[in-house]
């Protein structure tokens, strides 16, 4: 496991992403929400995070370009 921080809060998490299983994978994400993330952010998001993408609820804040 990886030790990553999220790209919107800055918390730290444990990623899985190389590997199958990982907790990421239970979301459920469109295309359109996809590309959102590919777009405005360089790395993951927290569990916290992706799951307000997810859901369309609270606040995720690209970074500056």
């Amino acid at each position: 496991m990886e030790e990553k921080h999220c790209s919107n809060c800055k918390k730290s998490f444990g990623c899985l992403a190389d590997e199958r299983g990982c907790w990421c994978e239970q979301h459920h994400l469109s295309a359109e929400k996809l590309q959102y993330l590919k777009e405005n952010f360089d790395n993951c998001l927290c569990p916290d995070c992706l799951k307000k993408v997810e859901e369309g609820t609270g606040e995720v804040i690209p970074r500056e370009i």
